[in-house]
């Protein structure tokens, strides 16, 4: 969907993904610590916003990585975030080494 041009069928759909994602983090934790119970493994999620379809004629002007924010994306961001939050204890943070 256009980021600017959308129903509130797609809202709730493009929306309804964080529902999945914390989903994911709950089963995956599971299965990890059944084989790790240390918890030496851990599991990160690098992705807590939203991609709407490039509009060509952007994409053309700003580039491919470029993205109209909308208050839909605000939403959405605050979902994944809170997803986060709420399951804290099952994601660990990950720091870049130095190069």
């Amino acid at each position: 969907m256009a980021p600017t041009q959308f129903t509130a069928a797609d809202t709730n759909t493009q929306l309804a993904t964080f529902f999945d994602l914390e989903k994911a983090i709950v089963e995956q934790r599971a299965i990890i610590d059944k084989y790790d119970p240390q918890k030496r493994v851990g599991l990160l999620v690098d992705e807590w916003g939203v991609w709407d379809r490039m509009i060509p004629e952007e994409e053309r002007r700003y580039g491919r990585l470029w993205q109209q924010i909308t208050m839909r994306s605000a939403v959405a961001a605050a979902l994944g975030l809170n997803v986060f939050h709420r399951q804290a204890e099952k994601l660990v943070i990950a720091i870049s080494p130095r190069w």
